[in-house]
């Protein structure tokens, strides 16, 4: 059903929608080469700069495309999300994460995903 509708949908103004995603994605392609893991205003704690660039979570959020209902795409985006948190997880703590130990240092919140998010 949702492969159906997805044009008129999603992209109602059909080909000035497109152009306006090219662009959109032509800024974020621009910002994406000065958004580095030292910059001073994404602040991403050094703890986690060896899990970086991140790979698992961003081939998850390559495939947003590919989904046409929202709760695909909602699926995806949780997904990458996740893998983000096992990646700084293991970048706080080593291993000790997937042996069952772990303190309050070692465990990343909300403060620690958006700088990850935004690079």
């Amino acid at each position: 059903f949702f492969n159906a509708v997805f044009s008129s949908a999603f992209l109602p103004n059909g080909e000035a929608q497109r152009q306006k995603d090219n662009v959109f994605r032509e800024s974020l392609a621009e910002l994406r080469l000065s958004a580095t893991l030292d910059h001073p205003d994404i602040q991403i704690p050094a703890k986690y700069h060896n899990e970086a660039p991140w790979l698992p979570a961003q081939r998850h959020l390559a495939l947003l495309p590919a989904h046409k209902s929202p709760t695909g795409k909602l699926t995806c985006i949780m997904s990458c999300v996740f893998m983000i948190f096992k990646l700084l997880f293991v970048g706080a703590s080593g291993l000790t994460i997937l042996e069952g130990r772990t303190d309050d240092s070692s465990v990343p919140g909300a403060d620690d995903l958006l700088p990850v998010l935004s690079t």
